[in-house]
């Protein structure tokens, strides 16, 4: 919310090129959320001085959390390295064991 009522990094026409094309500018869907709804609620045609009394800085979830999926996505990869290791185990010891014939 700050960055786009400082109009920082690009953030108002990051807005406005996810509304122009959703698809291939997914990544600012965020930030085009933010930017409708400040509009909605009228904020931003408030003066500056209220817009910056009501902007706050949005809290992560939790301090690991990075929006991204990226820690579903590892989640997954440890399960299945798991897996693969527990399939090898068992193979090993199902080639070392004498086999019956």
């Amino acid at each position: 919310m700050i960055h786009l009522l400082r109009e920082e990094y690009n953030y108002v026409e990051k807005a406005g090129a996810y509304f122009a094309d959703p698809k291939s500018n997914h990544k600012f869907a965020d930030i085009a959320q933010v930017y409708r709804l400040l509009g909605e609620l009228k904020i931003l045609e408030l003066p500056v001085n209220e817009q910056f009394n009501m902007a706050r800085h949005l809290k992560q979830p939790s301090k690991s959390w990075r929006g991204d999926n990226s820690s579903a996505v590892e989640r997954e990869e440890k399960a299945r390295a798991r897996a693969l290791r527990q399939s090898l185990e068992e193979v090993r010891r199902s080639s070392a064991s004498p086999s019956d014939q």
